[in-house]
Order: structure tokens, then C-alpha cells, then sequence
């Protein structure tokens, strides 16, 4: 009974040739998988310390206000209010011009409130701009921001009288440079 071996030549000008031996696939192996491993590990690393993955501040502070935001969005639908939002670039430049027109069930003019729009960045809380705005005319709001950047944004328009929020609405614009 004779033993045969897997061989492969070496490379040398000795002629000879060298057996792959459970140890060289072992420690073969365990390059292989520690290469992967440490490759796994920096893309651990970057994925956590870029982002942290909360939205909000508090999660369960969010969920304790739920029946609240639940009865708002009751309320807010009984109003039967028409809101028409028009965002964009005044020329070329980074300053935002937001036109709110808001009309109630009877197609009249809401005035009277305090709109703010805030733009709120996808990916970055630190990004985000809130800009207060202003009547103009009954039922028209407008307010400018500056230096807003094209991309993706949230746009959370807000209403509120003198005793509460009336009126939220948050929707996904992007602006164009």
C-alpha cells in the first residue's frame, strides 16, 4: 500500500518538489478568514462612529407622546384645511424662498397663525433649518432661509395659534442648485 500526496512545485531550482500538509491548508485558512475578519471590523467601526442611527432624541419619550400626536392629527383632519407650500431658489443663489398658502374647509383665507417651515437634513439633526414666517396677506405665509444646500431634505411646516400646535405636516422635497 503506497501514499500518495498532493504536491506542487516550489518554485526552487532544486528540483524537488513540496507536500501541502494539513498545516499549510490550516494556516492557509486562517489568513483567509483573518483578512476578512479585520476588513469586517473597520467597516464595524466607520458604520457605528458615523452614525448613530436615532431619529429622535429619545425613543421612548416619542412613544409616550403617540396618543397625543394621534388626537393632533385627529384635530388637525376636522380643520379640513388646504395647505400649498412652494419652495424655491431665489436665481442662483443658496437663499430659500417658502410661499405657504393655507385655506380652511370654505376655501377662505387661515391667518392669524405662526408658521414656521423647518428643514430638517435626512441623515444629520446638526443640519437642520427652522425659518419663522411671516403674513404677508391673509392666508399667505412667506419666510427665506440662507444657505440651504441642494439634496434631500424633510419639510415640517408648522401652525400654531396662541394656545397650541394646530396644524403639522412634514414631506420630502429636494432642492436643485
Amino acid at each position: 500500500m503506497s501514499e500518495s500526496f498532493a504536491t506542487m512545485p516550489t518554485g526552487h531550482d532544486s528540483g524537488g518538489e513540496r507536500r501541502i500538509t494539513g498545516r499549510t491548508v490550516l494556516l492557509a485558512m486562517i489568513a483567509f478568514f483573518s483578512v476578512i475578519f479585520i476588513a469586517n471590523g473597520f467597516l464595524l467601526y466607520f458604520a457605528f462612529t458615523t452614525f448613530s442611527g436615532l431619529e429622535g432624541k429619545s425613543a421612548y419619550e416619542a412613544g409616550l407622546r403617540f396618543e397625543e400626536r394621534a388626537i393632533q392629527a385627529e384635530q388637525q383632519a376636522e380643520l379640513g384645511w388646504t395647505v400649498a407650500a412652494d419652495v424655491a431658489r431665489a436665481g442662483q443663489s443658496d437663499v430659500v424662498i417658502v410661499d405657504l398658502h393655507v385655506r380652511d374647509r370654505q376655501d377662505a383665507p387661515v391667518h392669524g397663525m405662526a408658521f414656521t417651515a423647518t428643514f430638517e437634513r435626512l441623515t444629520q439633526q446638526d443640519d437642520d433649518v427652522a425659518i419663522r414666517l411671516s403674513e404677508s396677506e391673509a392666508g399667505r405665509y412667506i419666510g427665506q432661509a440662507n444657505a440651504i444646500p441642494a439634496g434631500q431634505w424633510r419639510l415640517v411646516i408648522t401652525g400654531e395659534d396662541a394656545d397650541s400646535v394646530v396644524y403639522r405636516s412634514a414631506n420630502r422635497i429636494v432642492l436643485e442648485d
